[in-house]
């Protein structure tokens, strides 16, 4: 390694960088200020029972620019409209409107990735009015929910039998190493779900694994996606390089283009091709403050999935065919986006994959 060049980058460098990126405290407090103006306004209004700051203000991730997302918890629905926009203090707020009812619902029973992720977001909320103790009361319920334990079996259940392919295909390095990041992905999603944060997204993913104490998985996962530097041309070279791989299978599977699927916003028709572009959008923005390490997982991650749209039940089989071939352009793309760094570190990863599988199992007492 050249003098002038960056160090490996390792869970605990990345660790030691996460405070640079927290909210800075006066950000936060004028945020907060001015949720606590716009339920205050509200409450002179409606009857309002509690007002949540959910989102990125709430874990302390905005940005000066970002929106304000403020929940207002109503008796009834008896109000005009669910969603609703005002610019305060030159602040974009996004205020959601719903019941009680639909609240404690949504904080009340146990299951899995959507379930919870809802429920994480009311309950790790910020309240800014609660003069009964109910937002209080909902934060305590979500906290206690458990991701349902068959879904949990399931997953480890693909996590084994992937591991035991991986053993018999071993001459097959390419394939090993993607389907070793798969087992990491389901597990890193396996441990959010645990967690009071739960899994959000792939933005927020190695630092919510870090926030709740999984050093030893992020080691692992930034050893299988060829995370070498925290180094900005690293990152940009990785955005750019998949967003060439993301336009390309856009246009081949027949969907909207790579910046119209952005312009869409939510596009129920076209779910996974929209879901793929927003996450790389998520790795762009995230190089864009500096956060590199993470840019390259997320845009990385963002590969995985565009590829995985190939198998998708509506392309014609003769098609899918084609695109799977070894050595067609798309295949060769994806191939050379994980070929930088050095070759995943099979003897380090396997024992922590297999570690993190079995206390997965012993969580919801299976082993």
């Amino acid at each position: 390694m050249a003098p002038t060049d960056p160090p490996p980058f390792s869970a605990a460098a990345l660790a030691t960088r996460l405070p640079e990126f927290l909210t800075p405290p006066s950000l936060l407090t004028e945020r907060l200020q001015i949720a606590r103006q716009v339920a205050d306004q509200s409450s002179r209004k409606d009857k309002v029972v509690a007002a949540i700051v959910v989102g990125s203000t709430a874990f302390e991730r905005c940005s000066a620019t970002a929106d304000l997302d403020l929940i207002l918890i109503t008796p009834s629905s008896n109000h005009s409209t669910s969603f609703e926009t005002q610019i305060v203090s030159n602040v974009r707020v996004d205020v959601e409107r719903i019941t009680s009812a639909e609240a404690f619902a949504k904080t009340g029973s146990d299951g899995w990735i959507w379930e919870l992720r809802e429920a994480a977001r009311i309950g790790c909320g910020v309240p800014v009015y609660d003069p009964t103790g109910f937002a209080t009361q909902l934060s305590r319920r979500a906290l206690a929910l458990r991701p349902r334990p068959a879904e949990v079996e399931a997953t480890l259940r693909d996590v084994y039998s992937v591991l035991a392919r991986i053993g018999a295909e071993r001459n097959d390095l390419s394939w090993c190493e993607d389907a070793l990041r798969g087992c990491l992905d389901n597990l890193s999603m396996l441990a959010l779900l645990a967690q009071p944060r739960r899994y959000q997204k792939a933005k927020w993913v190695l630092a919510d694994l870090l926030h709740a104490g999984q050093e030893r998985l992020v080691d692992a996962m930034i050893s299988a996606y060829r995370i070498e530097s925290d180094a900005e041309a690293s990152a940009r070279a990785a955005t750019a390089a998949v967003r060439t791989l993301v336009e390309t299978v856009h246009q081949e599977c027949g969907f909207p283009s790579h910046e119209a699927l952005l312009r869409m916003g939510y596009a129920p028709a076209f779910a996974e091709a929209s879901y793929v572009s927003r996450t790389l959008a998520d790795a762009e923005d995230l190089v864009l403050v500096g956060r590199n390490t993470e840019a390259q997982y997320v845009a990385k991650f963002a590969a995985r999935l565009a590829i995985g749209q190939l198998n998708s039940p509506t392309l014609p089989g003769a098609t899918m065919s084609r695109f799977r071939t070894q050595g067609h352009p798309i295949q060769s793309h994806y191939r050379a986006i994980f070929r930088s760094g050095a070759e995943a570190d099979f003897e380090r990863i396997l024992p922590i994959v297999l570690q993190e599988s079995e206390e997965r199992g012993r969580s919801i007492g299976v082993p």
